[in-house]
């Protein structure tokens, strides 16, 4: 707006003449006139009544900087702000010069190239310098206190003793918003009261250097005038101040020194959607959505943790992970400040760098690093005649690209890495379906068929759907009823069974840690049937892939340096935050092989070897990497080796407990026979009470422990026929009982179904 158009005219004293206010300021300084009530907004527009507020409104009328009302339209939104939390960004002045002219000036709020919001408290009988204003226009709205405005005319190249002349002194009436720029002169603000003075100023844009008059010398110079920070604590660092409390919390939630702390504080969805309207933060948000002010989210910030469940526990067993290392959460944090894409090395060359030697250090404990083993895949001279060519063509398809080379990433969880595997083996064996698909191959081949264990994670199901493979294509194979492993020979009839009706095997997937028994299938034996079929081999290893740091102490690593690729969770069992999974690959290039775009736009025109936009579904990725890099630096292969031992002792000390508690008999499903108990009641001595109480479904092999326990009533049925008759009586217990347990915030544990048992999963993680 130009400034000497009508409406720019409408300067500082123009506004406070104005009739609605009709107030005679005589010329003393310390008149003692009663100040008159603000005027009253004829617009009809809501109150704002919080600084939050305040900020977006002004940003929304003034972003557009050729509207011609822009700054009209400021002073309209600055004079509805009728809040007042001001008062915590108040702070008490210093004492400058020779009076009492101290004042202090505070940035509340900040939008860059628009407008600076600053908070000035003055002390009593407090003066400002005369001073101009370098910027469009400068608001100043008194929010307490009896602030006069003195103008002048200032030559700046006049003689000192008349440099300034004193044009006019007003009053500013209390959330009244007057203004100045350059053009209307220089002035000079004075609190006349004998109490604190606290005005709001919006300049726009802002400004760090002003002239002012020197009181003593009347000399012009030039001065920064730099606001402090605001004085109040920002939210982003109360929240890094609660998370901080929060991971000492959990370091001490079960110590004896300390009151308990409750696993989960159990609430429904209207116990908690109540608690955060309870603070004026609802969860749900509205049509017009207005910024919620800084006490609310911090209480709200205490509702997310008092009402989260508390996966660091001690007690608590529901799921594959626990607490995570407090340097890795602070690693994390700083991933997030840093917020790079891993797109390419020029994007993000430190943490590409990282992600590289990280996953070559894990490829290490397979053997695929340095000193890759050779495959010596082949077809099976005993197969049909038909299914001769197609099978050694899959056997040639997977001979190795480059000896002791590897592929791998990072990928958001191990459903993602175990889908990958399953569309790189896809491309690796049948190239054409890259172009052609699935149903444009140059010859018949039938159904691609997909074979995992029973007990296997469902993401190999959703890997089908996704794939186009289709749930048909996926068979389950039987597993041993007491060691929860796939039985290889039944592996082997399934894929029999399916060359015989014409479709193609193609993929194994093997589990190393399955998520209810923590079983590991014999990788070795599937390894064998895999390489005679012409089958990838993989191996869901997101549970059990970090038993391979102990070596030599644990045959579960067994086998799985056979296969051609492996998932690797890094947040279950080693303590990093969620979520942290690796996909390995035995087969350099294979990753980009299967993922490159033919006719991609060139938005990466010089890719580094390092670089992975091309090598996984996504363009982009989160930076996992650093939080394992640092951990890992941090514990050494030993400090993390040590992790998996303690997770595997305690699991085993755990069912000799429960076998030894307090005593125990063995029973013989096949043998016994039913017979109605005798005793019904609980006995009257505490000593009987327990007795065959707890009984494991199997022995534990990892981190997992499965058993019932027992209602006293059911102990002699259930010794006599066993788990199988009472599977309805269990099923209703254990429900029951892990309801109680978490309702009382006690622990959390898993209720899982596993063929015809029902038992408690109980997973000792910490």
């Amino acid at each position: 707006m130009p400034v000497n158009s009508p409406a720019a005219g409408r300067n500082l004293t123009a506004e406070i003449a104005a009739p609605e206010f009709q107030k005679v300021i005589p010329n003393g300084v310390n008149g003692s006139e009663q100040q008159i009530p603000t005027r009253v907004d004829p617009d009809c527009t809501p109150p704002i009544v919080c600084l939050e507020v305040l900020e977006n409104e002004l940003t929304r009328v003034l972003h557009n900087r050729t509207d011609p009302s822009r700054l009209e339209k400021a002073k309209k939104v600055l004079e509805r702000y009728k809040g007042n939390d001001w008062i915590i960004h108040q702070s008490c002045p210093s004492q400058h010069g020779f009076h009492v002219c101290g004042y202090s000036r505070v940035k509340v709020r900040h939008r860059t190239d628009l407008f600076q919001l600053l908070v000035l408290t003055w002390s009593p009988r407090s003066r400002s310098p005369i001073h101009n204003h370098p910027c469009e226009r400068c608001f100043l709205m008194p929010l307490q206190g009896d602030l006069y405005e003195e103008r002048y005319k200032v030559d700046e190249e006049g003689p000192k003793e008349a440099r300034q002349e004193l044009i006019a002194r007003t009053l500013i009436p209390i959330r009244t918003a007057a203004w100045i720029d350059n053009s209307l002169g220089w002035h000079a603000i004075e609190n006349s009261g004998d109490g604190l003075g606290v005005s709001l100023h919006c300049y726009i844009p802002a400004y760090n250097q002003c002239k002012i008059i020197d009181t003593m010398s009347k000399e012009i110079r030039s001065v920064a005038c730099l606001p402090k920070d605001v004085c109040m604590q920002p939210l982003h660092e109360a929240v890094m101040e609660r998370t901080r409390k929060y991971i000492a919390a959990q370091e001490d939630c079960c110590s004896d020194d300390n009151p308990p702390i409750p696993v989960v504080s159990a609430r429904g969805k209207q116990d908690i959607e109540s608690a955060f309207a309870s603070v004026s933060c609802p969860i749900a948000f509205e049509e017009e959505c207005p910024p919620m002010d800084d006490d609310c989210l911090k209480r709200a910030v205490d509702f997310t943790c008092d009402l989260s469940v508390n996966t660091g526990h001690l007690f608590f067993f529901n799921q594959l992970f626990a607490r995570p290392d407090p340097l890795a959460v602070a690693a994390e944090g700083l991933t997030a400040a840093l917020n790079v894409n891993m797109y390419t090395f020029e994007m993000a060359p430190v943490m590409l760098l990282m992600e590289h030697r990280l996953l070559q250090h894990m490829a290490s404990f397979l053997g695929w690093y340095e000193h890759s083993p050779v495959n010596t895949r082949r077809s099976s001279s005993t197969l049909e005649p038909g299914h001769g060519a197609t099978l050694t063509r899959l056997a040639s398809g997977l001979s190795d690209r480059a000896n002791g080379q590897f592929d791998g990433m990072l990928l958001p969880g191990a459903s993602h890495c175990n889908i990958t595997a399953l569309h790189v083996a896809r491309q690796q064996l049948f190239p054409d379906t890259i172009d052609e698909g699935l149903m444009g191959a140059g010859h018949p081949r039938g159904r691609l068929m997909v074979f995992t264990s029973a007990n296997s994670h469902c993401s190999m199901e959703r890997g089908c759907m996704m794939l186009g493979l289709g749930r048909k294509s996926l068979v389950y194979v039987k597993c041993d009823p007491e060691t929860c492993q796939m039985i290889p020979s039944e592996l082997e009839n399934c894929i029999n069974d399916e060359i015989e009706k014409g479709n193609t095997p193609f993929f194994v997937n093997a589990t190393a840690g399955s998520t209810v028994a923590g079983a590991f299938d014999d990788c070795s034996a599937l390894a064998g049937i895999a390489k005679k079929y012409g089958c990838w081999l993989h191996v869901d290893g997101a549970l059990g892939a970090s038993f391979l740091l102990a070596r030599g102490e644990e045959p579960y690593d067994s086998g799985m340096d056979q296969a051609d690729s492996i998932s690797w969770n890094l947040h279950k069992l080693l303590g990093v935050p969620l979520q942290c999974s690796a996909l390995l690959c035995r087969h350099s290039g294979c990753l980009k092989a299967a993922h490159e775009e033919q006719h991609a736009p060139e938005a990466f025109p010089c890719l580094s070897p390092l670089d992975t936009v091309y090598c996984s579904s996504m363009s982009g990725r989160k930076a996992d990497a650093f939080k394992a890099w640092i951990l890992w630096k941090k514990m050494g292969d030993c400090g993390m080796a040590n992790r998996v031992r303690l997770v595997y002792t305690h699991t085993q000390e755990f069912a000799a407990m429960l076998t030894s508690f307090p005593v125990r008999k063995q029973f013989d499903e096949a043998q016994l026979k039913y017979e109605e108990p005798i005793i019904e009641k609980m006995p009257n001595d505490v000593e009987g009470a327990n007795d065959n109480a707890f009984h494991l479904a199997f022995q534990p092999t990892s981190a997992c422990t499965c058993f019932w326990w027992v209602p006293y009533d059911l102990r002699d049925r259930f010794m006599k026929e066993g788990p199988s008759a009472l599977s309805k009586e269990l099923f209703t217990v254990a429900c029951r009982m892990r309801a109680a347990l978490l309702s009382e915030g006690k622990a959390a544990s898993a209720s899982v179904m596993d063929g015809f048992r029902f038992t408690y999963d109980i997973l000792l993680l910490h």
